[in-house]
């Protein structure tokens, strides 16, 4: 254990050496592509959309009490996100003129809508559409009212009060019954692109392995690593540990920076984001491994540009809400992001935590496998005569 602590310790020192490029590389460069992405794709998710409200101005001429029942009801505060009421028709984008004879006529007068020129249509029928349904309901009020003086039974009528004060006090709760369905079209384009971004660091990190095989100037410290009085399986292990822990690091960052520009990206409980950022890390940590000494080291690259192309079309990139229906149809089911994004998108949308245990212990497994596999081909090197 103390040689592990110590070997961490050391790694640490030397990365912190080199903080500023780690964060530039691994969190500010992740950071802007996945907003700058976010922003380019916004259209495809859930629309932020805000409206103004309707400037009106009323030109009341109501004999009555009716029409001044319309103005205070257009005036609540309930109404002032949808109606501003201003003063003179200068200003206003339509005018609502209400006749004389409004109270008294009510059924067969009409409230005239006068707009501008330039004025919206659509909220120009939003306007008159409210205007109607409140004129329809004192309309029926004041029927009701008329067929209740006529009913010589007073118990019809007390009955008939107490249903209507029943119906009139019944809340939205006791009406509709509220369902929660999973669906990936709840999400924004922030939260869609700041999960994928955060894989790209992982990505990313698969370049170290390309760097210390391929570079010529990481030989050197490739001749350091191999004199360590380590056995091979403790600096695979160490190496995974020790990476891993950093990883954890910069993507904890990035997501505090992610949280930072918009609140509504990892949200929740910061321990279930913690948990998968570590289950992550470890796994690209071991692929890391086995690019290292599985892959020749002319194919490295390659291999290493195969995989951030498959991530860029399969990860990054909303690829079905481009192509449409047709492609949906054929990609059924996104694997890629079934494993390293659709976790976190189901928390984000649904705030719960073992919709994906299957998977975590899956991702266990397969890592401690290659792990062991990493440390049999390494103790078969060190083995086999020079």
């Amino acid at each position: 254990m103390s040689q592990l602590w110590i070997y961490i310790k050391t790694n640490m020192r030397a990365n912190a050496k080199q903080w500023p490029a780690l964060l530039a590389m691994y969190v500010v460069m992740p950071v802007f592509f996945s907003f700058l992405m976010g922003f380019s794709f916004s259209s495809l998710f859930v629309p932020e959309e805000t409206s103004d409200p309707i400037e009106v101005s009323i030109n009341n001429g109501d004999n009555g009490g009716t029409g001044q029942a319309l103005v205070d009801t257009l005036n609540t505060e309930a109404m002032q996100n949808y109606v501003d009421i201003v003063e003179g028709g200068e200003e206003a984008d339509f005018i609502i003129h209400i006749q004389p004879e409004y109270s008294q006529r009510l059924e067969e007068t009409l409230v005239e809508v006068e707009s501008k020129e330039n004025a919206s249509a659509s909220q120009e029928t939003i306007l008159v559409q409210m205007i109607t349904e409140y004129q329809n309901v004192l309309v029926n009020q004041q029927a009701l009212a008329n067929e209740m003086a006529t009913i010589n039974d007073q118990a019809i009528v007390e009955q008939l009060v107490v249903s209507l004060d029943r119906v009139a006090s019944l809340s939205a709760e006791q009406v509709f019954e509220k369902q929660q369905y999973e669906s990936q079209s709840s999400l924004t384009s922030n939260q869609f692109t700041s999960v994928s971004g955060l894989i790209y660091i992982f990505i990313l990190s698969l370049a170290g392995s390309v760097g210390m095989k391929t570079k010529e100037e990481m030989k050197g410290l490739r001749k350091r690593i191999g004199v360590l009085p380590l056995t091979p399986a403790k600096d695979v292990i160490y190496g995974i540990t020790s990476d891993t822990i950093m990883f954890v690091l910069l993507g904890a960052i990035y997501m505090i920076i992610w949280h930072l520009i918009d609140g509504n990206t990892f949200v929740g409980n910061p321990l279930f984001y913690l948990g998968w950022l570590t289950l992550y890390a470890f796994l690209f940590q071991v692929l890391n491994n086995v690019l290292f000494y599985f892959i020749p080291d002319k194919y490295a690259n390659v291999v290493y540009q195969v995989f951030t192309m498959i991530f860029m079309i399969f990860g990054f990139m909303p690829i079905d809400r481009l192509l449409g229906e047709n492609f949906q149809d054929f990609l059924s089911t996104n694997y890629y992001r079934e494993i390293f994004s659709e976790p976190m998108y189901d928390y984000i949308i649904n705030q719960q935590w073992n919709n994906h245990i299957g998977l975590a212990f899956g991702i266990v497994i397969v890592g401690v496998i290659l792990t062991l596999i990493v440390i049999q081909l390494r103790t078969r090197r060190e083995l086999k005569p020079s």
